[in-house]
């Protein structure tokens, strides 16, 4: 019996598994796929239930829909409470911009009304200056006049010109 279980010992070798036996170096602290399963971001579900051991039904089995719908429509009627508050708040908002589009299209009608006023006055103080530059020039040759009159034998002299006279 013994001789007819013989192997060949070449198909021995192939058959045989060789084992690497983890040196004290190698531990699961250091192992890097370890590691980077651990580093691995967990996620918390959003409705929290208590565990139930007996069963082993889905997360969605174990919703209870009553409580469901009463969440669903509570989320609802915040969302239509939020909406309400957001419209009343645009239309304000759209009142008050209104509001000031007014005044700035009132403000400047006031400034450009204002500068037409600036306009005319500069133009008017312009006019007094140009007219008092030539005051002053005919006054200068008014005196050079009366200096040339005075230069004149007396009974060639005319008589002096006074402002008084035409007054």
């Amino acid at each position: 019996m013994g001789a007819e279980q013989s192997v060949d010992p070449a198909t021995v070798s192939s058959a045989i598994t060789v084992v690497h036996v983890p040196t004290s170096n190698s531990t699961i602290d250091t192992d890097e796929d370890y590691e980077r399963i651990c580093n691995l971001p967990s996620f918390e579900p959003i409705l929290r239930t208590h565990v139930v051991e007996e069963a082993k039904l889905s997360q969605m089995d174990r919703i209870n829909p009553v409580y469901l719908s009463k969440i669903v429509r509570r989320y609802t009627d915040h969302l239509r409470e939020c909406d309400a508050h957001l419209t009343t708040y645009q239309q304000n908002l759209g009142g008050k911009v209104k509001n000031v589009e007014n005044k700035a299209k009132n403000v400047a009608a006031m400034v450009a009304d204002r500068q037409r006023k600036f306009q005319r006055s500069a133009s008017a103080s312009s006019k007094i200056e140009s007219m008092h530059n030539e005051l002053k020039h005919l006054l200068h040759v008014m005196v050079l006049c009366d200096e040339l009159n005075m230069g004149l034998p007396a009974d060639l002299r005319m008589k002096t010109f006074s402002v008084a006279d035409y007054s």
